[in-house]
């Protein structure tokens, strides 16, 4: 099975890696590529100051808790000079292996807890306890398009929350000279969005995020996407409810956002000429 994943080949990881070791409906290996959907920038000057302001007071012990829930989080923190240090006692909550493992690039060596039962931002807010005084403070760096409702449900359990924009996610392919990521692999060419109803059969894409769903549909993928021709997988519940709120048909949904759920998701769709078996 070809699986084509909405983000660029500069982003690849685990989740690709472990795709790649593994079998689809099939029987054969999954074959992985891209078709970029979002490019990730640095905010703009004044929120460049902000963030690396967030970063001195981080390292000076002004946070008790340091919330990153993607990996462009961390790289964001790395961008603006943060090298993983932490004063003792500051504790560190990630969404899942994928941003831990950027985390760990970076050079942050202290333990990081995450939600084992949901691997999102959901999960952190259900499983991160209150303070333990009043008026301790939480880093919480996230995209200018997140929900506020991670803040907000933390500000109630009684965190003092500075929610920063640590970058934006903008319409691939973003400006060269803000872009948070380093150049795609040479020789790797992803798929266009015009291309995408040119797949052989078998091919799916998975949809890895909210922001992919809604730039897709401002191309030439956006009927593909709409009559359901090309399967599409929800890479988790706020994915799901993006392609839901806008008509896109859902295939499948991975129920943790890493290599194992994603193929199990994938498998449900059946080999190519086979009935969905879910």
């Amino acid at each position: 099975m070809r699986v084509l994943l909405t983000r660029r080949p500069a982003q690849a990881g685990g989740l690709e890696a472990g795709l790649r070791a593994m079998t689809g409906p099939d029987g054969a290996a999954f074959e992985v590529s891209f078709l970029p959907a979002t490019d990730t920038e640095l905010p703009d000057d004044d929120g460049l100051a902000r963030l690396r302001g967030a970063v001195a007071a981080l390292e000076s012990g002004g946070y008790a808790v340091l919330v990153v829930t993607s990996p462009n989080g961390a790289r964001a923190l790395a961008a603006v000079g943060w090298e993983g240090v932490l004063p003792s006692g500051v504790r560190v909550a990630a969404t899942g292996p994928g941003t831990v493992r950027v985390l760990r690039e970076v050079g942050l060596r202290a333990e990081v807890w995450v939600p084992m039962a949901d691997r999102s931002a959901a999960g952190i807010l259900a499983g991160l306890p209150g303070p333990e005084a009043a008026g301790e403070r939480l880093l919480l760096p996230q995209s200018a398009r997140a929900s506020e409702t991670l803040g907000a449900g933390l500000a109630r359990r009684g965190w003092e929350v500075d929610r920063v924009t640590a970058y934006r996610t903008v319409a691939y392919p973003g400006e060269p000279a803000r872009r948070l990521l380093p150049e795609d692999p040479p020789g790797v060419r992803a798929v266009t969005p015009a291309e995408l109803g040119d797949q052989p059969a078998g091919t799916a894409l998975v949809l890895t995020s909210p922001s992919a769903v809604e730039e897709l549909l401002g191309t030439g993928a956006a009927d593909v996407l709409l009559s359901g021709a090309v399967p599409c997988v929800a890479l988790g519940p706020p994915t799901r409810r993006a392609m839901e709120a806008v008509g896109v048909p859902v295939a499948a949904q991975a129920a943790t956002p890493d290599a194992a759920g994603v193929a199990a998701a994938l498998r449900t769709l059946g080999a190519p000429g086979q009935r969905p078996s879910g």
